[in-house]
């Protein structure tokens, strides 16, 4: 499974097929059965259980977070609007 989207993993993982004993964790890692939504899976096949949709899931909270961040802030709004030449 590769988890990059959110993990920045470079390489995929491996996951496990899930007993029906163990709790509901976040995702991500090696050698577990939960995958996070964008997940791709490189190699294999499998079947997934929807735990969450739209802002529930992490890409969704980190969708949340952002909204919050007001427009403009940062560098990146400075060097947008400023001119500048390299000396």
């Amino acid at each position: 499974m590769n988890e990059s989207l959110l993990t920045g993993e470079p390489v995929p993982v491996r996951k496990i097929p899930w007993d029906g004993s163990q709790p509901v964790e976040r995702p991500g890692g090696e050698n577990l059965p939960f995958v996070f939504s964008g997940t791709m899976v490189v190699q294999g096949q499998g079947i997934a259980e929807v735990h969450a949709t739209g802002i529930r899931t992490e890409i969704g909270k980190i969708g949340r977070a952002l909204q919050t961040i007001p427009r403009g802030s940062g560098n990146l709004f400075f060097f947008r609007y400023c001119e500048y030449s390299l000396v």
